[in-house]
């Protein structure tokens, strides 16, 4: 090869190194990485001003192994009516499935295509997994769900049947037993916020 062809191959390759490194982080992700989220909080400083307290990626990410599901915890409250003193970040610590009694939790979820032989394991033990023939990954908390379908589609199922939402819907879980089933060949992301309730029924 010529030298001058040498530098041409040279340039292009250096041209597409230089177009990778520029794209976002989702586009750059594996299948199997979660995209990061930025969250601001705001907050109140010690002369009673308002302030950002926190401007960053989300610091909890819980990934459920061998079911393709990753959920960014954004904030939660831990008592009813919320408090809003304090600069701790409330959303720092180790993933719990449900909100804590007489709080919330703000958390965005993404589902990745479903694998082949998805498991349940990563619910067991949670106190929230519901043995079912009808999805291993079947559970149900102490709480009434706001979710938001943000992009992509998802199949939700309960004990009687399944819906299929799509960007835009809206999903009010009552505390019920279901699972999430992404069919499709895209992730699915939403964002949940969960508030505390009275249980359905003993057990879950």
């Amino acid at each position: 090869m010529s030298t001058y062809l040498a530098k041409i191959q040279i340039t292009k390759w250096l041209l597409l190194a230089a177009i990778v490194a520029f794209q976002p982080f989702s586009l750059m992700a594996k299948d199997n990485a979660p995209e990061l989220y930025r969250r601001i909080v705001t907050g109140t400083n010690s002369q009673g001003k308002s302030i950002i307290l926190f401007d960053s990626s989300a610091p909890t990410i819980k990934e459920f192994k061998g079911a393709g599901i990753y959920s960014t915890e954004i904030w939660e409250t831990n008592q009813a009516p919320a408090s809003n003193f304090g600069s701790d970040d409330l959303s720092a610590h180790e993933f719990i499935l449900g909100p804590p009694d007489a709080g919330s939790r703000f958390r965005i979820v993404e589902i990745l295509p479903e694998p082949e032989n998805v498991s349940g394991d990563s619910l067991k033990g949670t106190g929230s997994h519901v043995e079912s023939k009808l999805h291993p990954m079947m559970h149900a908390t102490d709480s009434v769900d706001y979710i938001v379908i943000l992009k992509g589609e998802i199949y939700a199922i309960v004990e009687t049947g399944e819906v299929l939402l799509k960007a835009g819907d809206v999903f009010v879980q009552r505390g019920t037993a279901h699972a999430w089933a992404n069919r499709s060949n895209k992730p699915c992301v939403f964002a949940a916020v969960l508030v505390d309730a009275n249980p359905v029924k003993k057990g879950h």
